[in-house]
């Protein structure tokens, strides 16, 4: 049996909605133990009710509602066993995913789901807080969320199993195409009221050669990371704090199950995006973000971030046979007086993004000013001090200025993806893994060098030309390297900033759980 360490049990709390995970449609478990609590539970609840979760369907191929329940159980285990406090979001009604939808792998229809979902509740398995809507703009409304209640904890301590037993991506697509666009983390855009998407996901052929390929590469680097620990060590709790743009605050789970990656392609086109996404460290902040990002670890090793230098703008140079530039982004002087050079150089990083991947002038500043938070300096600028900063750029940089504002970035991330796959292929082939944020790389610090390696030979092989990067931080062993050379002048800045990024120590939760999933992957 489990101990509780907490003072308060969880189920005597109040559930926080906005402390949870998505409902996954295609978690798969290899548990038997699980198998076997569902199926007790199932039984418990009677004829009566197991008829009406059914339905009258005839259909000998619709999953049983035993299937139904199985699906919600493991995922409610998957969150207790990960911490007790996190909920499970409840779908609610039919467009939330299509019963005959290419990426609806198991064919599931939401009223059955439902009618599961309301025979727990009714039996006592659930807690639930019913979904909130508001009719104020700035609001966000949510379904309803579930979480083990006293009844089902009690059940779950006796269960042989663990966080690791269930797959929340078991049955999950890996190669997405959508019709339009998405946003950073590779979900569909929704319009400016934010209720209707403005995209749709298409049928992929799997039989094509080249998504045959894609698939390899995938599920090679899926099956290498799910028996690789990746975690934010310096974390108390399994989660981070996230604060969105109109300042209301999230806590995203940190867990085995936030690391399966997808690539995903847009407008109907293999030609557009095909990034990789859905690892929890690409929604954690930037790379000199010490936080979060800084404090990744991969199976209990700390790592560094290996970036690309200007990647966009120099794939477009190169492709015009020109040099490739280090950094593109500083100007020559003070543009805008009441910016200094610092806060200057990080409006042209966003705003050169924007003009690449904006269609045109107007876009590309109203996409600027969107993407600082309020009360952030960079949120106030105005349109003539944007048009100056543009003309500055253009004139350090004129063979640029053809390729602004004229809708670059689509094309731009497909030829990223490219040199990514290629690191990705590299580096699984030695069964080294990487974590990728779209453009830039976080490995074990003792790879780095090994990953230099790899970063070049993959920009050689896609641009016919090797770009440089730059790393996120100082290492002891070249700070300590530079102490030896007896130069102070030369050391102690190197020691200071090796000091200021270092990573953070471990937290107890990070040692029990790398723990856990070693005795896990001994037993599996």
């Amino acid at each position: 049996m489990r101990e509780q360490l907490n003072a308060t049990p969880y189920y005597e709390e109040e559930i926080d909605r906005h402390y949870s995970t998505k409902f996954h449609y295609q978690a798969g478990t290899g548990n038997q133990n699980l198998h076997n609590l569902s199926e007790t539970i199932w039984k418990s609840l009677g004829l009566e009710v197991q008829s009406n979760i059914n339905g009258r369907s005839n259909n000998q191929t619709t999953l049983s509602g035993l299937d139904y329940l199985t699906l919600v159980v493991i995922q409610l285990f998957h969150n207790w066993d990960n911490d007790p406090r996190l909920a499970l979001a409840s779908p609610s009604n039919n467009n939330d995913i299509a019963v005959g939808s290419y990426y609806n792998t198991k064919g599931l229809g939401v009223p059955k789901l439902v009618r599961v979902f309301k025979a727990l509740v009714e039996a006592g398995y659930l807690d639930r807080v019913n979904q909130s809507h508001t009719n104020k703009p700035n609001a966000q409304n949510t379904t309803s969320r579930i979480r083990a209640s006293k009844k089902l904890n009690d059940m779950f301590n006796y269960v042989d199993a663990t966080e690791f037993d269930v797959n929340l991506h078991a049955h999950d697509k890996m190669v997405v195409m959508t019709e339009w666009l998405v946003d950073d983390q590779g979900n569909p855009v929704k319009n400016k009221s934010n209720r209707k998407k403005l995209t749709k996901e298409v049928s992929v052929d799997e039989s094509l050669r080249h998504v045959k390929e894609m698939l390899g590469v995938l599920k090679d680097y899926n099956a290498l990371l799910a028996r690789t620990h990746i975690d934010i060590a310096s974390l108390d709790d399994p989660f981070v704090i996230r604060v969105g743009k109109k300042g209301k605050k999230q806590q995203l789970p940190i867990n085995q199950n936030s690391k399966f990656i997808k690539r995903v392609f847009s407008r109907g086109s293999w030609k557009s995006h095909g990034r990789f996404y859905g690892g929890f460290w690409q929604q954690v902040g930037n790379k000199d973000d010490n936080k979060y990002r800084n404090n990744i670890r991969i199976n209990g090793n700390q790592t560094l971030e290996l970036d690309y230098s200007s990647l966009h703008p120099n794939i477009l140079t190169v492709e015009m046979n020109l040099p490739p530039s280090n950094d593109i982004y500083t100007l020559d002087g003070l543009v805008v007086p009441r910016f200094d050079l610092t806060t200057q150089r990080k409006i042209i990083k966003m705003a050169v993004m924007m003009l690449l991947n904006a269609g045109d002038m107007d876009s590309a500043y109203q996409a600027l000013k969107g993407s600082f938070d309020t009360g952030d300096i960079k949120k106030t600028i105005k349109r003539k001090e944007f048009d100056a900063y543009v003309k500055a750029f253009i004139a350090k940089h004129p063979h640029l200025e053809s390729k602004i504002a004229t809708d670059q970035g689509i094309r731009l991330m497909h030829i990223d993806s490219q040199i990514i796959e290629h690191i990705i292929k590299n580096t699984t082939a030695q069964e080294i893994p990487i974590l990728t944020v779209h453009d830039s790389i976080i490995c074990q610090e003792k790879h780095s060098k090994l990953l230099e390696d790899a970063m070049r030979l993959a920009t050689k092989e896609i641009l016919g030309t090797e770009l440089s990067f730059d790393v996120s931080r100082t290492t002891e062993n070249y700070a300590q390297g530079a102490i030896n050379m007896g130069d102070k002048d030369f050391s102690n800045p190197i020691w200071e900033q090796f000091k200021t990024t270092a990573p953070k120590s471990v937290t107890t939760r990070h040692i029990d759980n790398l723990d856990k999933f070693n005795r896990y992957l001994r037993k599996s």
